[in-house]
């Protein structure tokens, strides 16, 4: 339901400017539904929504995958810091509903106890595994799949679908303060298409990740989806515009 809200205003947006001959009525009627759908995506836990997975998914992407799980050998075993609550496959790998959590070195948990036979890796973030602080959520074949939730140590939290350990749907960012900084669509690992940003306390801009590889910390916005020309009486924009701001005369 979420991944439809950009399509769902967007057409909106489109019937309402063609069956209406005041920009401002359009213009206000349009930015209020956003600010509705905003409000809705903006709470840190998964949403209460079912959505089926994107049809145009490529597995071939080792570089893409965010974490993996697996059997160690005598040459890859070694102290890891993160204790583990769940299950695992034949094969020693995380399997079901589980939590990765990060701890101090040498401490040690009955609860979250990563299994000695069991190695982690990041191949996504290379050398920077100690961003992540935890990683809550349902484990396939050793490695995400499905909703997630990762906490990084800089207190951000990225609530977003995967597909075999890809990110492949609908992502969501907050900051420390558990609030909407970024809403967007991730295809094969990279984001793609439609987001909305958080750019002041209460203010978001609309922008659009082309199919060009865009890191995620892109801060790029190119167009806007509603802006008010009163000279003209359309409905276009060509740079960042405050939501708040669109339907002002």
């Amino acid at each position: 339901m979420y991944v439809y809200g950009f399509i769902i205003i967007f057409f909106t947006l489109c019937w309402s400017f063609v069956n209406s001959s005041n920009p401002f009525i359009v213009n206000k009627k349009v930015s209020s539904q956003i600010l509705e759908y905003l409000e809705w995506i903006d709470s840190i836990k998964p949403l209460k929504c079912d959505e089926g997975p994107l049809s145009n998914f490529v597995e071939d992407q080792d570089h893409a995958i965010w974490f993996k799980s697996q059997r160690c050998t005598l040459e890859s075993e070694e102290w890891s810091p993160f204790y583990y609550k769940g299950a695992y496959d034949e094969e020693g790998r995380l399997f079901g509903p589980g939590k990765l959590r990060r701890e101090s070195k040498g401490k040690k948990s009955l609860e979250y106890n990563l299994s000695t036979r069991t190695c982690l890796t990041f191949p996504y973030f290379s050398t920077h595994t100690d961003e992540i602080r935890s990683l809550t959520g349902n484990f396939r074949n050793g490695t995400i799949h499905g909703v997630a939730k990762i906490v990084f140590q800089s207190g951000e939290t990225h609530i977003l679908k995967f597909n075999v350990g890809i990110p492949h749907g609908f992502h969501r960012i907050f900051n420390p303060q558990g609030k909407l900084i970024i809403a967007q669509m991730m295809v094969n690992g990279i984001p793609l298409g439609s987001y909305w940003k958080r750019v002041g306390r209460d203010q978001f801009v609309h922008g659009f990740h082309h199919k060009n590889k865009i890191p995620l910390s892109s801060n790029r916005i190119n167009h806007t989806l509603v802006f008010h020309i009163p000279s003209s009486g359309f409905l276009a924009g060509s740079y960042p515009k405050y939501i708040q701001y669109i339907y002002n005369p």
